[in-house]
């Protein structure tokens, strides 16, 4: 928290012309200026917060003082003092680089702290006689994904690395004109941009975009067109979410779209996909239907590796919730996920 204090205090410094800053975590109301300033400008600045709430990188100025509110941390107030060296308010573009900044500092340090109380939980559990089965689960979990990683980066990056390798070679060797030559090189420089946008997109299912900044629907919408341009496989889709979702099912929703998706793309065979999402009663529910070649749901449990249908109601399971699937060989996959709010 203390280095994204630090890294926040000298970006401010750095854009803004400021002569005094100071991060407070106590109540404002109840004590003295963080440093030298005028007396009553500081207590016209503290009754301007005292009249409107506060909400995350809002900024309040009073002549050459400003506060901004970064947000509530373990029942613990933070606030951004700043002392400008000049009184001349803060321009449009001004406050809005201050307020997103502090907007993306308090987000840090929020989940900073989360996993903080995640590693003293896991640290707890540790001395408790149950600890075996909670480190097998994580190396479990751990050496899952990073199987699932070098799979992925075996099949396409380093195979068409190799290939690529293979061409720049025979290029030394033959004697070939010089219209030709540029003929190759420009097919070689094709496809290495298409492995640079393979690359981006594996890093990309590791870590999905931002979805608190450009909500659960785009992030979904952004997944189905990046979907549809690797595969011809026709996407009909209705996201109809009239409650907003926590976090936390916010990223399941996803991931259980991502994985099925990828399904379709590797297994299912598919040419037609219908998606729908929706909340009502409380909950929110997903439906998928393609009309691929099907499974045997009796081999569900042992496809773990395969297909990830099974992570994906172990997923839903934790979350409380719900998953239906019903398949045949030749028939298709239809799943019905719900999950509570």
């Amino acid at each position: 928290m203390q280095e994204v204090i630090r890294c926040m205090e000298k970006e401010v410094r750095e854009v803004l012309d400021i002569e005094n800053l100071a991060f407070v975590q106590l109540a404002v109301q109840n004590r003295q200026a963080p440093f030298h300033c005028d007396e009553k400008e500081w207590m016209k600045l503290i009754k301007k917060m005292d009249g409107q709430p506060l909400s995350i990188g809002k900024i309040i100025e009073n002549k050459r003082l400003f506060a901004v509110f970064v947000g509530s941390f373990r029942q613990s107030p933070l606030l951004l003092i700043g002392k400008k060296k000049h009184p001349i308010p803060f321009r449009a573009e001004q406050k809005d680089w201050l307020s997103t900044i502090v907007y993306y500092a308090s987000i840090t340090i929020e989940n900073m702290l989360k996993v903080e109380d995640f590693i003293k939980e896991l640290d707890s559990l540790k001395e408790r006689s149950n600890s075996v089965w909670l480190t097998r689960l994580i190396f479990r979990w751990s050496e899952k994904e990073r199987r699932k990683l070098a799979i992925d980066l075996h099949d396409t990056i380093l195979q068409d690395l190799i290939v690529l390798k293979r061409k720049v070679e025979s290029l030394r060797f033959q004697n070939m004109r010089m219209e030709e030559m540029k003929k190759q090189l420009n097919n070689i420089e094709e496809e290495i941009v298409d492995m640079i946008d393979l690359t981006r997109e594996i890093c990309h299912e590791l870590r999905p975009p931002f979805l608190s900044q450009i909500g659960l629907k785009e992030a979904i919408v952004q997944l189905i067109q990046r979907f549809q341009l690797r595969v011809n496989v026709k996407v009909e889709w209705h996201i109809h979410l009239s409650t907003k979702l926590d976090e936390e099912r916010e990223l399941a929703v996803y991931r259980i779209i991502q994985e099925l998706l990828n399904n379709a793309l590797k297994h299912s065979q598919a040419s037609h996909i219908q998606l729908t999402l929706e909340t009502y009663d409380e909950k929110v529910q997903l439906h998928y239907v393609d009309n691929g070649i099907g499974i045997d749901m009796e081999t569900l449990n042992h496809c773990d590796g395969k297909l990830g249908l099974f992570g994906i109601k172990e997923r839903v399971e934790s979350l409380s919730g719900t998953c239906e699937m019903t398949s045949q060989l030749g028939d298709g996959l239809h799943i019905i996920v719900t999950i509570p709010l």
